[in-house]
């Protein structure tokens, strides 16, 4: 049932909150801006339709989704979601350079948005690339090779 798991720094940290709208669909909690927008966003108009959306949803579906998490980042659901892949972010980077030295480059369509939510102690170290993927795969090619 969809991607669980979706990107690395945020596991399934967008795909709890479509599930939640079972609970706006049967009235167990109240419609908000955002729970809207997810509707919207996953063409439900009731529980089946959910349903339906989150079984076939993969994670180019639970992507598409993204950018409201980014557009009510005051919903405190949201504020929680971002905060955590920040902190999720902060530890792939720790488990990858012990020393915590190394400069950091966040890649994808959400690296620029989810900078102001990486942690303060690695923001800092937080850079722009200096190539793009396809040179970097060179580059090791031509390591490799030599």
């Amino acid at each position: 049932m969809g991607a669980r798991l979706s990107s690395k720094a945020m596991p399934g940290w967008v795909c709890g909150r479509p599930a939640i709208l079972q609970h706006v669909l049967d009235s167990r909690a109240p419609a908000d801006d955002w729970s809207a927008a997810l509707l919207e966003g996953t063409d439900a108009t009731d529980r089946d339709s959910l349903v339906v959306w989150l079984c076939a949803a993969n994670q180019t579906g639970y992507a598409t989704l993204a950018p409201t998490v980014f557009e009510h980042r005051n919903h405190l659901f949201a504020a929680r979601l971002l905060e955590g892949a920040g902190r999720e972010i902060a530890k792939m980077v720790s488990s990858l350079d012990l020393d915590h030295a190394l400069p950091v480059v966040l890649c994808g369509g959400l690296a620029l948005p989810l900078e102001p939510f990486v942690p303060e102690e690695l923001r800092s170290r937080l850079r722009q690339p200096l190539a793009d993927s396809a040179s970097g795969a060179l580059q090791l090619a031509r390591q490799a090779a030599s």
